[in-house]
């Protein structure tokens, strides 16, 4: 196998530096795009940027090569080379995508987002271009992997379950205005978990007004455009940047203004440090939101077991993958020596004696013989050296494919 995974996070490197490496789907769009015309065309690649996090996971090329891919990802914007802290390879990369998709090197542990932030990464690679057969069943299967295991979880840990939970605990929320600044996923969060009695206070700015009417639905939620903001984001006493936002005069007006909670969420910072420090400003950002519940601690160590042996029924599979895939390359490349060699050679012949036409037909029989003999034979090779992935039928293996993302969530 040569599966591996290079990147960054939260564990090893600061805010100030994960900020510097944070891409949005266009920058993503492009990175892709230029490293397809780098890789052999059976090679794979899957950027997952998101705010915790800058990984890229590769198949089909040697660590140098997806080194080198690392290297125009995080010097894409400008940004100095950076090391990557992770480097996996093989099973130590699967580990380390199954523990992933589950939240479980999340700082909230066990949030659920990451899973469909995982399926918009596989979808983009896809569509680009960058996604070929083995790193493609890898993403599927641990779709179906992690689907599996939380669907035993209780609770749906988030970030903005722990925010709103946040100002519940410290703020006297009743008589205080809430500005969400934004409408993806992380504000639709917010709305999900702000309690009814709160609506009327709260207020979304967005790009788009449409998507913003659309978020709050039939809530008494106001919702305005960013340009609006200018005229009255002081009279809101909570700023929640829920998306990087480039608005030059926000941070001038709220540190010459009245006492704000600012909550900022976003990855590349909206807020520059002079505003974060300033005497009338409480600030917030995503390192103050870490998670991890004593019942986590207890989930954690009572089920690593069962974790290792879902790692291994994954290992197992993508051997079978691998395999499979290998025989599929052989007969692919059998098939252009004889289209490129033989193929041409009789067209030649029958130009010049079209009683060859027979001969034609005997050569395609042989060629079809052939192939399947081989195929056979690499086969039953593979089964003799030990590896027994190979008695496994494609068709006992589960039902794992594309459409296993369409059932989660998207970020």
């Amino acid at each position: 196998m040569n599966f591996l995974v290079l990147g960054i996070n939260h564990h090893d490197t600061s805010k100030e530096i994960r900020q510097k490496y944070a891409f949005d789907a266009e920058t993503i769009d492009q990175v892709l795009s230029a490293l397809k015309s780098k890789i052999e065309c059976h090679a794979s690649i899957v950027i997952l940027s998101t705010c915790n996090r800058l990984e890229l996971y590769s198949h089909g090329i040697t660590e140098e090569c997806a080194l080198t891919c690392w290297d125009i990802l995080t010097t894409w914007t400008g940004a100095k080379h950076i090391t990557p802290a992770v480097q996996k390879k093989n099973v130590a990369c699967f580990e380390h995508l199954l523990n992933v998709a589950l939240g479980l090197k999340s700082q909230i542990l066990k949030e659920y987002h990451i899973t469909g932030q995982i399926k918009a990464a596989y979808k983009q690679s896809d569509r680009i271009g960058c996604l070929k057969h083995p790193l493609r069943r890898l993403f599927e299967h641990i779709a179906h992997f992690s689907k599996d295991i939380r669907s035993s979880w209780t609770d749906k840990p988030s970030l903005g379950r722990l925010v709103i939970q946040h100002l519940k605990d410290f703020l006297n929320i009743h008589t205080q205005k809430i500005l969400i600044i934004g409408a993806g996923a992380l504000a639709k969060d917010l709305i999900t978990y702000c309690p009814a009695r709160w609506h009327h206070n709260i207020s979304i700015a967005n790009r788009t007004l449409e998507r913003a009417k659309t978020l709050i639905s039939n809530k008494p939620i106001c919702y305005m455009s960013l340009d609006a903001l200018e005229t009255c984001i002081t009279k809101f006493d909570v700023i929640i940047f829920a998306i990087p936002s480039e608005i030059p005069w926000i941070s001038s007006i709220i540190a010459d203004s009245k006492r704000f909670t600012l909550i900022d969420l976003s990855m590349p910072s909206s807020i520059n440090t002079s505003v974060q420090t300033a005497e009338n400003i409480k600030y917030y950002d995503l390192d103050d939101f870490v998670y991890t519940s004593s019942h986590d601690s207890h989930y954690l160590e009572h089920n690593y077991r069962n974790l290792k042996n879902t790692l291994q029924d994954l290992v197992e599979l993508m051997n079978f993958e691998q395999k499979r895939f290998m025989l599929k390359e052989y007969r692919l490349k059998m098939e252009a020596i004889y289209n490129t060699v033989v193929e041409r050679t009789l067209s030649r012949s029958l130009q010049k004696d079209p009683s060859l036409e027979s001969v034609k037909q005997t050569v395609y029989q042989l060629k079809q013989k052939l192939l399947h003999a081989s195929s056979v034979a690499l086969r039953q090779n593979l089964l003799i050296s030990g590896d027994y992935s190979l008695h496994i039928s494609p068709y006992a293996q589960p039902s794992v494919t594309s459409e296993s993302f369409e059932s989660l969530p998207t970020s």
